[in-house]
């Protein structure tokens, strides 16, 4: 693993290139934790954090979970999505993802 946090050399379209495409050759998961991890570390990244967003209304439950994380780990230190992201918390069909997605962040605060 990079230092960085970091697994792969891909920029920030060829992460959404290949999610978008199903691509064989990376899992989603690691794609979207690719993605997140760019938005963390950019002063403002719109592009990427629009995905994560979109993101969020995924049908698939892992893609939900990993755009939630993401987007609350950025919101602490930006303030950009807290409206959005209590809106995702309060949505009853969301518990499940929002309970193990806060429990996991809570390990490393």
């Amino acid at each position: 693993m990079r230092t960085n946090g970091r697994q792969t050399n891909l920029d920030l379209e060829e992460l959404i290139a290949r999610i978008e495409d199903n691509a064989p050759g990376y899992p989603t998961c690691l794609l979207l934790n690719e993605v997140g991890e760019i938005c963390l570390k950019a002063k403002e990244n719109q592009k990427g954090e629009e995905f994560l967003v979109e993101n969020l209304g995924h049908q698939e439950k892992m893609r939900q979970a990993v755009a939630f994380c993401w987007l609350t780990v950025i919101n602490e230190k930006t303030q950009r999505h807290t409206e959005l992201l209590a809106n995702y918390r309060s949505n009853p069909a969301n518990a499940e993802i929002v309970q193990k997605v806060e429990e996991g962040l809570a390990q490393f605060r």
